[in-house]
């Protein structure tokens, strides 16, 4: 990825969605944009969770059915993010790898083609 340049087309296949995911894996700043995860989720068919006006705090979540059939996600799977101001949404790399990379990776690799 470079200095952090991510860029992933409208029209990704499996193997640039897996790149991504790693991508995102080996960002070099402990914090990833929330955008660049929401972006995977939209191409992987990963539906993101909008929160409605009582929300849940600074979790947000993500669902696919897949998940329905592991003990313990009920359908899906959450991630705490942090509000930097105005439009910034950042993840840690750390929480990333362990809450969202193998559970999307599965997810793309059981479902795309």
């Amino acid at each position: 990825m470079g200095k952090n340049k991510y860029k992933l087309k409208n029209d990704a296949g499996k193997n640039e969605l897996l790149k991504a995911l790693e991508d995102l894996r080996n960002f070099s700043q402990n914090e990833i944009p929330f955008k660049h995860i929401t972006q995977i989720a939209a191409l992987a068919g990963i539906e993101y969770l909008v929160k409605d006006k009582r929300g849940r705090g600074s979790q947000e979540r993500f669902a696919h059915h897949l998940l329905n059939n592991y003990q313990g996600y009920n359908g899906h799977v959450g991630i705490h993010v942090i509000h930097k101001g105005g439009d910034q949404i950042l993840v840690r790399k750390s929480d990333y790898k362990k809450y969202i990379y193998h559970i999307f990776k599965l997810i793309i690799e059981k479902t795309i083609k």
